[in-house]
């Protein structure tokens, strides 16, 4: 795995398989400035952790971290990376979550995260949850709207609450938030290079049964690259309600990236 080492997004993130395309991959990346505008000048290159990946997001009170969301998150080879497909809000307490809440808890406790928001990434790997990444923030780009439909809160409200009044925050609160409501957010992925020649359909987008919020990166008379990292895709649509109406309007909102989108590409 070849990366920049101050990014975000799967800037520049690419998976090698020879010396080759190490090489290659890391020139690419010093070669270029990462999303944030600065010039890479160093690139970080790491073996490949195979196994389901999660993201975690934490809030921690004097020392006691309460698990807000478990999201599974569903990457499509593209471009030479894998790319984000989509993000589902996992139940925390199943075989997968669970192992990643012990691990993400043991990871902030070793750290010395005592308070506020935290946010990993771990995979699930054959050998047990291994760490990709931890930092002490909120999921940056996230949709607060959407994970309140599905918990009832959200990492900002809870964050406040920990802070204002920390034993009563654990006093009040499991240290597992549980799931509501079904939520996913699906990532819409450009499916070719060209120019947007006409608006897509997005009301048949806004009209399924579960949207719950949407946002759009491109514009018409936009070059729009295939796309190879969370930067170049087309947006992404949050769907909250009941778990067999947000599967089936996830593959909708696949399609639509796949059909609808792609006519609207020269």
């Amino acid at each position: 795995m070849v990366k920049p080492t101050g990014s975000a997004g799967t800037d520049g993130v690419r998976i090698c398989a020879t010396a080759g395309e190490v090489r290659e991959a890391a020139a690419a990346v010093l070669g270029a400035e990462n999303i944030f505008g600065a010039p890479n000048t160093t690139v970080l290159v790491e073996g490949f952790l195979a196994g389901q990946e999660y993201m975690v997001n934490t809030v921690s009170a004097d020392g006691w971290h309460r698990v807000l969301e478990v999201w599974r998150t569903v990457k499509r080879r593209q471009e030479g990376a894998n790319v984000y497909d989509y993000f589902e809000l996992t139940d925390p307490l199943d075989d997968g979550g669970a192992r990643v809440v012990t691990a993400a808890r043991a990871v902030l406790d070793a750290l010395g995260f005592r308070w506020g928001p935290a946010h990993l990434e771990l995979i699930d790997a054959p050998g047990g949850a291994e760490l990709v990444e931890v930092s002490p923030r909120f999921h940056g780009g996230i949709d607060l709207s959407a994970t309140t439909a599905a918990l009832g809160t959200n990492q900002v409200v809870d964050t406040v609450r920990a802070l204002i009044g920390p034993d009563r925050y654990r006093a009040a609160h499991p240290p597992v938030a549980p799931v509501r409501a079904a939520c996913s957010s699906v990532i819409l992925l450009c499916p070719r290079t060209g120019v947007l020649t006409r608006e897509p359909d997005w009301d048949a987008l806004r009209h399924l049964k579960t949207f719950h919020s949407g946002k759009s990166r491109i514009a018409l008379g936009q070059r729009v690259r295939r796309t190879f990292d969370m930067f170049t895709s087309a947006g992404n649509v949050y769907l909250v309600g009941e778990p067999e109406e947000v599967l089936a309007d996830r593959e909708v909102a696949r399609r639509w990236a796949e059909e609808e989108l792609a006519a609207a590409i020269s």
